[in-house]
């Protein structure tokens, strides 16, 4: 009997403990004077979203013109002080195949944040997006400016980011001008 009990007590922490997660799951929505994109997406790891390993990635998503997305990479994920760099490499499949790059760069120390996000298809199809900001509080969401550049032209603007929401899930949001007038995104994801 002692032995169950000693058994038990040593199980317990271990089942308290909560495993990293390996996969998040997001949907984006962006609408801008002109265009409009949706789109959901996958990303998996087999060591886990906070540590260091091989990162595959699939996204479908509909442009306004009415055609699909369907996007595929492989890569390897980096983490460490903070600091998370993703590196991936694939093809993205609209009208035809097409190669893919994407590189995914996000830093925070609890009170800042900096993100770069630059993806390319192509010679001629390009998206880059940089943030910093600020966060009010331990657990609230960041906000500051961002600066994004892609084949539509530049655009400048606010965002608020890890918006806590309901089934432990997050959101950002972001707005502003740019060439072609103004904008807005919304994007959801959730770590699992």
């Amino acid at each position: 009997m002692r032995f169950i009990s000693v058994l038990i007590l040593a199980l317990l922490p271990a089942a308290s403990v909560v495993a990293e997660p390996r996969s998040l799951a997001y949907l984006s929505a962006e609408r801008s004077a002109g265009s409009t994109y949706g789109g959901v997406g996958l990303m998996g790891t087999f060591s886990g979203l906070d540590s260091s390993g091989p990162v595959g990635t699939v996204e479908i998503g509909r442009p306004d013109d009415g055609g699909t997305r369907l996007a595929l990479a492989g890569g390897w994920r980096f983490v460490g002080h903070g600091a998370y760099l993703t590196a991936l490499a694939g093809v993205e499949q609209k009208d035809d195949a097409n190669p893919l790059g994407a590189l995914d760069f996000w830093w925070d120390n609890q009170d800042w944040m900096t993100s770069f996000r630059g993806q390319w298809v192509k010679e001629t199809d390009r998206n880059l997006r940089a943030a910093t900001g600020f966060r009010l509080g331990d657990d609230g969401p960041w906000f500051g400016p961002e600066v994004s550049d892609t084949w539509q032209g530049s655009r400048f603007g606010l965002h608020a980011t890890g918006i806590p929401l309901p089934l432990a899930s997050e959101s950002r949001i972001s707005a502003g001008h740019g060439k072609k007038g103004n904008y807005v995104e919304l994007s959801l994801w959730r770590r699992f």
